[in-house]
């Protein structure tokens, strides 16, 4: 029995099975794409939800650090009197200037810097776990001063850290890194029943603060774009504020408990 070759079948048969493995291929190439596609939004959901989970850890420590010591601020010691109690005087606020909540002022949008002072108790560190310097041999610390700024953390390429300067001179050091603004009110009594806020530059000896707001803008490590796209006042955040990095605002309200004895 002979077999016939047939040149053009045989072309019209490698031809369709050319198409079907083109078609093949196109198909696969399609699903690989839709593949990293999907692969390449899970990644970035992924550090996205990495990034803002590492936001609010640092914001709720950050707010946490500065709520600890507002509340204490002045916190006057009581001291035995007979039947009753007295207020130690011996408390002279920030830098002797009798005030135990105060601060500077950012100027041009800067950020604010924020001191908080309260008596000495036995055992008390200030914010880098020192312990206040003493007046004189055998005489207890007047106070524990505690100055919170803005500053470039040189060992982080210098981006922006929240800063605790304590008691000692020239012992200034980064608590959270990647903190680049921190503004703050200052709760004072307005008419009966109410506290209005200013500014840093209009609490004096005169004033006392009864409420401290407070905000930090925060930054992520990566690249990812989202979050909120103002900063603490409420502007629009630029670009170059944010290099493509995820912003979050940290808000927090605290009260000063302790007054300075009248």
């Amino acid at each position: 029995m002979s077999v016939m070759y047939c040149p053009e079948r045989t072309r019209r048969v490698r031809g369709v099975v050319l198409i079907e493995v083109m078609i093949g291929i196109t198909l696969g190439l399609l699903v690989l794409a839709a593949a990293l596609g999907a692969s390449a939004l899970a990644f970035s959901a992924a550090a996205a939800g990495s990034s803002a989970a590492d936001l609010q850890q640092r914001a709720d420590l950050a707010l946490a650090l500065i709520g600890r010591q507002a509340r204490q601020a002045g916190a006057v010691q009581l001291d035995p009197a007979g039947a009753s109690v007295v207020f130690r005087t011996s408390f002279k606020g920030w830098n002797n200037d009798g005030l135990p909540v105060s601060g500077l002022e950012g100027s041009s949008g800067r950020p604010d810097t924020l001191r908080l002072s309260r008596a000495f108790v036995d055992g008390e560190l200030d914010c880098l776990g020192d312990m206040p310097a003493r007046p004189g041999p055998n005489l207890p610390p007047d106070s524990v001063d505690n100055e919170y700024l803005i500053a470039p953390e040189t060992a982080n390429d210098n981006r922006s850290a929240l800063y605790c300067h304590g008691n000692q001179a020239n012992n200034k050091q980064a608590l959270i890194s990647g903190v680049d603004d921190l503004q703050v009110l200052y709760g004072i009594a307005g008419s009966p029943g109410t506290v209005r806020y200013v500014k840093a530059g209009d609490v004096t000896a005169a004033t006392q603060v009864l409420m401290l707001s407070v905000c930090l803008q925060l930054s992520g490590v990566g690249s990812v774009v989202a979050g909120t796209t103002a900063d603490c006042d409420g502007k629009p955040l630029p670009a170059t504020k944010t290099a493509g990095r995820m912003v979050r605002l940290a808000r927090g309200i605290f009260m000063v408990r302790n007054a300075l004895p009248a």
